[in-house]
């Protein structure tokens, strides 16, 4: 089972919940002489995912852990309001996070209970290349020149040192009560009982007229084929 697929599904949602969370403690973490407050405005992680070329894994007692190498040309667009040390406020575009490296992630320790592990440990083993568009407007750009490489290297910076071992971040898988609360409905998971997303999409298939008409040449082609031996035997 290829994990870009999983990675693909849940980058619209929760993957883009992530980002803009970590995104903004960069930003809040974010140290410079020239800027008194940078706070976000827009944020728009877009559809394109991280790519995962391959995949490393480690033999623990107890934990689960594997190195990804993630090659990531995103849509992300965020928007940012830049106040600089005399008081002057300039909107900023940052757009096309680049990330090319190593991704570490550990699920530790292993449990008995659901989901079968304790938290889930993001980290960077080595430093990865990040990369940041980073626009003004001319007239900005002219008021604070230093602004553009400025921004962008502090933001690599806030980015890296947040996940850079032995640094992490820890995502608590939580602790199941002695009587656990199902997420979904009782009406949804009855209704789960006898369809689901997959199941829709084959009978939309099998209700298609190219998936009526292959049936029919199907059922012929096994017709004729069935004549044939009849023939063949009483001859």
């Amino acid at each position: 089972i290829s994990l870009q697929y999983f990675v693909d599904s849940l980058t619209p949602k929760l993957l883009s919940s992530m980002a803009k969370e970590n995104f903004v403690k960069a930003l809040a973490d974010l140290r410079n002489s020239n800027v008194r407050k940078i706070s976000l405005v827009e944020f728009d992680f877009g559809a394109k995912g991280p790519k995962l070329a391959s995949a490393r894994t480690y033999n623990l007692d107890d934990a689960i852990a594997l190195d990804i190498d993630v090659d990531w040309s995103s849509e992300m667009k965020a928007k940012v309001k830049v106040t600089s040390k005399i008081g002057v406020t300039i909107p900023v575009t940052i757009k096309n996070l680049r990330f090319d490296g190593v991704v570490r992630v550990v699920l530790t320790p292993l449990t008995e209970e659901p989901p079968g592990f304790g938290a889930i440990l993001v980290s960077f083993p080595k430093a990865p290349s990040i990369g940041l568009d980073v626009s003004l407007s001319k007239i900005d750009i002219t008021k604070s020149p230093w602004l553009r490489e400025e921004l962008l290297k502090e933001i690599q910076k806030a980015v890296a040192a947040e996940f850079l071992w032995p640094r992490r971040i820890v995502v608590p898988s939580g602790v199941s009560p002695s009587n656990p609360k199902p997420i979904l409905s009782r009406v949804a998971l009855n209704a789960l009982s006898e369809s689901d997303p997959l199941l829709d999409a084959e009978r939309k298939i099998e209700e298609s007229d190219i998936y009526r008409k292959s049936n029919i040449k199907r059922d012929r082609a096994l017709e004729n084929e069935l004549g044939l031996d009849v023939v063949v035997a009483d001859g």
